[in-house]
């Protein structure tokens, strides 16, 4: 009877543990320096150091004890980190000939699961700054599915590397379609 009980402690506990609410990290999102290095050669030079950050927003914080979402400020670094990181992102705050907004749409989560699947509805405009022009538009969906195996006793973990791993796949999406823009 005793090991049962150990058994059921230990695994309670673990439970508890892994019953904390873990946010989406920023640098696990933007792109990773091996995709910087071979997209950077790629940028037109139109819009080398044009483009930066307008409104981002649709993020949500991460409830302390359970789950896991992206916050708009987690949202806003990722993007930052990974246009500057390709060298569209303009040098000055309110320079650069382009403004991008996003808007995180919508974040499919399941509320119980062993391999967790998340899909990620992002939104995305880059703006002409001086004529208020629209430039590209574009909404993207991206799934991403995070095997149990790779956090065994924490959903909120596996939630966490779904969503990290979903945003990451938008902005590779979002930059590659920008190195095909040819704005005059």
């Amino acid at each position: 009877m005793r090991p049962a009980l150990t058994l059921s402690c230990a695994l309670a506990l673990a439970a508890l543990l892994g019953g904390c609410g873990t946010p989406a990290e920023p640098e696990r999102m933007s792109l990773r320096a091996a995709e910087r290095l071979q997209l950077r050669s790629w940028i037109p030079e139109a819009l080398r150091g044009q483009i930066r950050l307008g409104k981002v927003e649709g993020g949500a914080e991460t409830w302390r004890y359970w789950g896991s979402k992206i916050s708009d400020e987690s949202l806003r670094i990722a993007l930052d980190e990974s246009l500057r990181g390709v060298g569209l992102a303009a040098l000055m705050p309110e320079g650069g000939r382009f403004e991008l907004q996003a808007r995180l749409l919508k974040l499919e989560q399941p509320k119980v699961a062993a391999d967790v699947t998340v899909a990620l509805y992002m939104h995305y405009r880059l703006v002409e700054v001086a004529s208020g022009k629209l430039v590209y538009e574009r909404q993207m969906r991206l799934v991403h599915t995070t095997p149990l195996d790779a956090a065994w006793l924490d959903m909120n973990e596996r939630l966490r590397l779904a969503n990290e791993a979903a945003l990451h796949q938008s902005l590779e999406a979002l930059v590659r379609e920008l190195i095909e823009l040819r704005p005059a």
